[in-house]
């Protein structure tokens, strides 16, 4: 490809990588700073660093191209140099064939260190004018070396092998490479994961007692409930119960006269699960009432929405449409429907999912009724599928999350009913489950369900078609518009889907709808979406 070809594409489209020997991207981590008619690169070294900068639209009258002021800035951040150091050589570089542009360096060493200092810019960056603005760019840098060393001899060769490492990218190829590193990073970490869940192949260890005596209506359950690795959910019946450290709890539980026995049933991290059967014993008989059955409903729950969207990436392509997304979907959910928006996540890292979707084990109630959107990128590995967050970076699966801690989340969260609708490239990992449509419907029975735009090894298109500035991917326009045009007063998730897929025919990505049977989905189960005129099921 050679260095350096300074091609005239808009700044947001023309990031350099730097390879090594082998011609792979050298996954070092890089400062940039990026907007509409400006990119700067930094890289750090363990000897020096290199800045590229490309910015159009510049006004004629500023001063761009003047090596003294940019060698001048580079000098002034060795210190030691500036207080003590003596220019030995100055001058515009030889370069080699592969080399492009015009370069100037100095050469300053003090008493214990060399450091060669260079500036270029493009043969092409006077060239490039438009009326009153113009474009240019610029790579600026340092190399150091100790005095009397090897490395010191041969500064300008180092400077010129660095620059011939230099590549301009137009993104996939610096993606591919540095995400294979990040996938051989990933496959040793599922080593250990498989590691370490065949040594817990049982569920957790439930204390408490066989019955319980009770003379009212309201019960306390005491016990205490340990596993070898970290216990995800644990229910008395309906009602989710809250571990203290030592893994002892207490909890008061409603239950109507004559009931027999209740269920308690404990989950661990690894899906590994315990079953105990507690007897109840009434200390007076209950009265037999006679009642019509009631109809079925689903308690009075509340709606609540969670909405991540991310579009301002640290290290990945930036999206067009999360943005909008997220604040449409927001409109539709609160001005049609029954549901409380927690939170519209925007561009959030890491650290801020995690809490989110953590919180959400406190913050809802057995009755309550939860939807989790995300749009952003998602990355796929061996049939297993990644969320992105904005600092996660392109070599390293460190901050990624994987569909195993989404389900996990799902696990502990307590509301009746979820239901998770990704917008993000194989997040069709997510509803590998199929909803059996022979099974008998009940509003009784939980959920737990996905629907993403895409099938679980297909990209959806980005900015997903999306028609004119400032406007919404073409799976969430046409969700939002199944939600806003829908006459039913409740409707459930996978009717939804089915309009959704069936305007969605024309383009090549495939929406899915699923169950997650693994962390607690019960057959005949389904999200509904409920109309302001509605209050609950």
């Amino acid at each position: 490809m050679g260095f350096i070809k300074w091609e005239s594409i808009p700044a947001a489209e023309s990031k350099i990588s730097i390879i090594d020997e082998e011609g792979y991207v050298l996954a070092r981590r890089e400062k940039v700073e990026l907007s509409h008619n400006l990119l700067s690169q930094a890289f750090k070294f363990s000897n020096g660093s290199l800045l590229y900068e490309k910015r159009d639209d510049v006004p004629r009258d500023i001063d761009i191209l003047s090596p003294e002021k940019e060698i001048i800035k580079r000098y002034a951040g060795h210190p030691e140099l500036l207080s003590q150091g003596l220019m030995i050589e100055s001058g515009e570089m030889s370069y080699t064939p592969d080399v492009e542009g015009t370069f100037h360096h100095v050469i300053v060493e003090s008493e214990k260190k060399k450091c060669m200092i260079f500036f270029g810019y493009s043969p092409e960056s006077t060239l490039q004018e438009t009326d009153e603005k113009r474009s240019y760019q610029v790579v600026t840098g340092s190399i150091c070396a100790r005095v009397g060393t090897e490395k010191a001899l041969s500064l300008q060769q180092d400077v010129l092998d660095l620059l011939s490492r230099i590549r301009f990218d137009d993104g996939e190829y610096t993606r591919k490479q540095l995400l294979a590193k990040a996938f051989a990073k990933l496959d040793k970490l599922e080593e250990e994961r498989v590691r370490q869940e065949s040594k817990d192949q049982t569920g957790p260890e439930i204390y408490m007692a066989d019955t319980v005596e009770t003379d009212r209506e309201e019960v306390t359950f005491s016990g205490r409930i340990v596993d070898d690795s970290e216990i995800d959910m644990v229910r008395i019946g309906n009602d989710w119960v809250k571990l203290n450290d030592d893994g002892t709890f207490s909890l008061s539980v409603k239950v109507p006269m004559g009931t027999s026995q209740l269920q308690l049933v404990a989950l661990d991290q690894y899906g590994n699960s315990s079953v105990k059967d507690v007897g109840l014993l009434w200390k007076k008989r209950p009265v037999e009432k006679v009642e019509e059955p009631a109809p079925e409903r689903m308690g009075e729950g509340d709606f609540y929405a969670l909405l991540i969207g991310n579009s301002q990436y640290q290290h990945w392509r930036d999206l067009d449409t999360p943005h909008y997304d997220v604040q449409s979907l927001s409109e539709t959910l609160t001005g049609k429907y029954n549901f409380i928006v927690k939170e519209i996540m925007v561009d959030s890292d890491h650290e801020k999912i995690f809490q989110a979707l953590n919180n959400l084990r406190d913050e809802m109630g057995p009755n309550d009724n939860l939807l989790i959107y995300f749009s952003g990128h998602g990355v796929l590995h061996k049939g297993k599928g990644y969320w992105v967050p904005v600092d996660g970076y392109l070599d390293d699966p460190e901050k990624w999350i994987p569909n195993l801690d989404i389900n996990r989340a799902l696990r502990r969260i307590p509301s009746r009913n979820v239901i998770v609708v990704a917008d993000s490239c194989y997040s069709g990992t997510l509803a590998q489950e199929r909803i059996a449509t022979d099974e008998k419907r009940s509003r009784m029975r939980r959920s737990r369900t996905a629907m993403s735009a895409g099938s679980g090894d297909e990209v959806v298109l980005e900015p997903v078609l999306a028609e004119g500035e400032k406007d919404n991917s073409v799976f969430a326009k046409k969700l939002i518009n199944v939600l806003e045009t829908n006459q039913d007063e409740i409707r459930d998730g996978y009717d939804i889907f089915l309009e959704v897929k069936s305007q969605l025919k024309m383009y090549p990505q495939h929406p899915q709808y699923g169950a997650l049977s693994e962390v607690g989905h019960e057959g005949g189960g389904d999200f509904y979406f409920v109309k302001h005129s509605r209050k609950s099921l």
